[in-house]
């Protein structure tokens, strides 16, 4: 197995590749684990630390408010045969795409579904361990 995982945007369908799990740098020397990021086509580079950061940032931002799921390369074989999904094949695609609408914390929260709502509600009475 790659251990090569994707965030995915459960609403838009929309698939972004974050590279292999990686718990070692390039020369060997141990690291947390950690996204390797991927290869941009278009551009011929590797977007990794900071501006691999950058562009997951804006996907997020992006998708907002959405469902978001980060899942294994399996997954998406069995969950997209027919390849259903919108890839994000360059940086580009992502950085280049404008806000719209722009953020605005208030419009963001009505905006929340109502189940995802209950899914994370507190209740209000919290008991006693027994």
């Amino acid at each position: 197995m790659s251990n090569t995982y994707h965030v995915i945007c459960v609403p838009c369908r929309e698939v972004m590749g974050v590279g292999k799990i990686v718990d070692m740098t390039q020369s060997g020397s141990p690291r947390p684990l950690g996204f390797g990021g991927w290869r941009d086509p278009q551009s011929d580079e590797w977007p990794s630390g900071l501006s691999f950061l950058r562009l997951l940032e804006r996907w997020l931002i992006l998708h907002r408010g959405h469902e978001i799921r980060v899942v294994p390369d399996e997954f998406l074989a069995r969950a997209d045969p027919d390849a259903g999904f919108h890839y994000i094949h360059s940086a580009a695609e992502v950085m280049d795409r404008p806000v719209v609408p722009y953020p605005d914390s208030e419009l963001d929260v009505e905006n929340v579904p109502q189940d995802v709502i209950s899914r994370l509600s507190i209740p209000h009475e919290i008991k006693p361990e027994e």
